[in-house]
């Protein structure tokens, strides 16, 4: 059981990393915990030793894992986080311009949620029939610039198809997956939620690396649910 300063810790962390993707060392927490530099590395040594946080070998700062990953994402991913205008803005710009919502519609939507997201985004019409965008996105994404993790990341592409099948029937409301959760891949996370326009349903996940802005793409989710819902 983490200590209420702990979890604060470990939240700082996990945001400060989200933004810069940057190892978080104890100096840069010391204020915003209001204790000394020395109290917060102790406990970051703490939540390393109960698998909260990794250290890079070429960094003296610390990262979140896997199971710190999951543990923000378990308590503090809201699907509340309000949306910006902007996206709001597009989204309602194209479905003002269909007519009739088609698979065409879910393409220009898949491109919009990818211009915010900054992931790669899959929408499944069908168990078998896939389109995906943005997969630049992922390659672009700090975590992937080393030969091997390109590699990984290949991998995942040339399975997407595959792993979207998978998923296509047991997906019946909004879902998070990190690390090893993720049928796509370990070293990445996974929004994905169904969308239904009358008897048919459709599929559409967000995947990037564990640090995506979980409540971003979960709002993103959650407002295409709604509106299409209306349409």
């Amino acid at each position: 059981m983490l200590t209420p300063r702990q979890k604060k810790i470990l939240k700082l962390i996990v945001e400060n990393y989200s933004e810069t993707a940057t190892p978080i060392s104890s100096e840069n927490l010391a204020r915003a915990v209001n204790v000394s530099s020395a109290t917060v590395r102790n406990e970051m040594a703490e939540l390393s030793e109960l698998g909260y946080l990794t250290q890079p070998h070429t960094s003296a700062g610390r990262v979140p894992s896997e199971l710190g990953w999951k543990m923000y994402v378990d308590q503090y991913v809201t699907t509340s986080k309000q949306l910006p205008a902007k996206y709001q803005q597009a989204f309602a710009a194209v479905l003002a311009d269909e007519s009739v919502i088609s698979r065409d519609t879910y393409k220009k939507i898949a491109k919009i949620i990818v211009e915010f997201a900054d992931a790669a985004v899959m929408v499944a019409y069908t168990p078998r029939d896939i389109y995906y965008t943005g997969l630049t996105n992922l390659f672009s994404q700090p975590e992937f610039h080393e030969l091997q993790a390109v590699v990984q990341i290949s991998q995942v592409i040339d399975h997407l198809d595959e792993s979207m099948t998978s998923m296509y029937y047991d997906v019946d409301q909004l879902q998070i997956t990190v690390g090893q959760d993720n049928v796509f891949s370990p070293e990445c996370s996974l929004v994905i939620a169904p969308l239904y326009q009358g008897d048919e349903k459709y599929i559409v996940g967000i995947l990037g690396p564990m640090r995506m802005n979980y409540a971003l793409n979960c709002a993103l989710l959650n407002h295409t649910q709604a509106a299409l819902a209306k349409s």
